[in-house]
């Protein structure tokens, strides 16, 4: 009964972090704002489509839906945070949840101004005596970061990465590990920057064609460094940020995994196990990652700011052309 009680307890906190999401969303009341995303989008073919098509609630939700074959220990990519904290806990009871906010700077906002975002939860273990201490005395360690979308639609779980430390002195054999990948991905469809990678189109059937160089570029082997606040291995990490400035969509400035080239595709990756035949593993990583759900999340954000501000605009014009001009 103790460990129900104390499950309900920490998801009942995490809930209400989330739950902040909905205040987040609401501009200074001054500014008079939109507030649905509604800019123009480009698609693939160039035309314009607005984020109401791509990206709105129902179309996220439809992209959550159809993820749900791909999972690490029962955390499945676009489940609810109340659905993957509840896998989480399932999976380990004992690890520890910290939510890590992302600062949300509104555009209508005074300047330095911004509002706490719920944007990642890192699970990890804990050791006795070291709070803040992701690895056990016998030097092994377990932690999973979750990576949700961003304001105004709800939050789905877009990428989950899970870092395990094996007992010191007490190694893996890499035969071991890539046969219990191949049991529950299938082979890697290649090799890169050490990192075995495994792709799945639109429908959730694995690529049998070979990547295009546009789509090669979405890399989702530097994962590691998205996270914000703190990084997975327990590491210093930097503050995230969701402004206008951070959520531009130019292609050239949007991370690796958001291109469009990449939407069609959902990504498994193993880091560091491109390894000699017989190596000893010492530690692994594994990544699942939508870039639809980050693309289309990105792209509902930035409209959805932009809006804002073009209210503000707007209002301020308008306000100008009503003001007569002095005496001459």
């Amino acid at each position: 009964m103790k460990r129900i009680s104390g499950l309900f307890l920490v998801l009942v906190l995490c809930a209400v972090a989330f739950a902040t999401i909905a205040s987040a969303q609401q501009p200074p009341a001054t500014a008079n704002a939109p507030r649905t995303a509604g800019a123009a989008a480009k698609n693939r073919n160039g035309s314009s489509v607005t984020s109401s098509e791509c990206c709105n609630p129902e179309a996220m939700r439809k992209i959550a839906s159809s993820l749900g074959y791909l999972d690490i220990v029962g955390i499945k990519l676009g489940m609810s945070p109340q659905e993957a904290l509840t896998a989480v806990k399932t999976h380990n009871p004992g690890l520890k949840l910290d939510v890590v906010n992302a600062r949300l700077q509104h555009p209508t906002a005074p300047q330095g101004t911004f509002v706490k975002v719920p944007e990642w939860v890192i699970a990890h273990s804990v050791r006795a005596g070291s709070p803040n201490s992701f690895y056990q005395a016998d030097g092994s360690a377990e932690s999973i970061g979750l990576e949700f979308t961003t304001p105004p639609n709800p939050p789905l779980v877009s990428k989950v990465a899970r870092y395990v430390q094996f007992p010191g002195g007490k190694p893996v054999l890499l035969g071991t590990l890539l046969d219990a990948l191949h049991k529950k991905y299938g082979p890697e469809n290649f090799a890169l920057n050490g990192n075995l990678v495994w792709v799945f189109d639109a429908s959730g059937k694995q690529l049998t064609r070979f990547l295009t160089q546009a789509e090669r570029e979405c890399d989702p082997g530097n994962f590691v460094w998205d996270f914000p606040g703190q990084d997975i291995r327990g590491l210093p990490g930097s503050d995230g940020a969701i402004s206008l400035t951070e959520n531009e969509m130019e292609e050239f400035n949007v991370r690796y995994e958001r291109h469009l080239a990449c939407t069609s595709l959902t990504f498994v990756v193993a880091t560091n196990l491109d390894l000699p035949p017989n190596s000893l593993v010492t530690q692994m990583m594994v990544v699942i990652l939508s870039p639809a759900l980050l693309r289309n999340s990105q792209q509902a954000t930035h409209d959805w700011l932009q809006a804002e501000l073009d209210g503000k605009t707007k209002q301020e014009d308008d306000a100008a052309k009503k003001r007569t001009a002095p005496k001459l």
